[in-house]
């Protein structure tokens, strides 16, 4: 009976370290840039953009979530101009995963949130 009392314990120990990261929608808020760091080839890094960053990177996918459920983003197109092209998003809490859509309603893209912490989002590389 110990036996499985351990073994009962030791399964429900690793069932809450397996769930997915609790992260709400106010954690979300702000502006977001794919930090391109090397050695992680199964995860997108975003950090905070900075605010010495006026000018966000060319090459790095960056966007602005706002409270009221409308958004900023690089697009394929106005990267070469530098633009942030307004949008909305959405966070599914359940599956933990962003969508990012443009003003015509068409999912620009989807994020799904591996880890959070201040200052730091890991995304799945879909």
């Amino acid at each position: 009976m110990k036996n499985f009392l351990f073994l009962a314990c030791l399964l429900f120990t690793f069932s809450v370290n397996a769930q997915a990261p609790q992260v709400t929608e106010s954690d979300l808020i702000g502006c977001w840039t794919d930090s391109k760091e090397e050695g992680t080839n199964e995860l997108s890094i975003y950090r905070p953009c900075t605010n010495n960053n006026d000018t966000i990177d060319l090459y790095r996918f960056s966007f602005q979530l706002k409270e009221n459920g409308q958004c900023t983003y690089h697009s394929a197109v106005a990267k070469s101009s530098n633009k942030m092209i307004n949008g909305t998003w959405t966070y599914d809490t359940e599956k933990v995963t962003l969508h990012i859509f443009n003003e015509d309603g068409r999912q620009v893209t989807q994020l799904t949130i591996k880890e959070y912490a201040s200052g730091l989002l890991k995304f799945s590389k879909e």
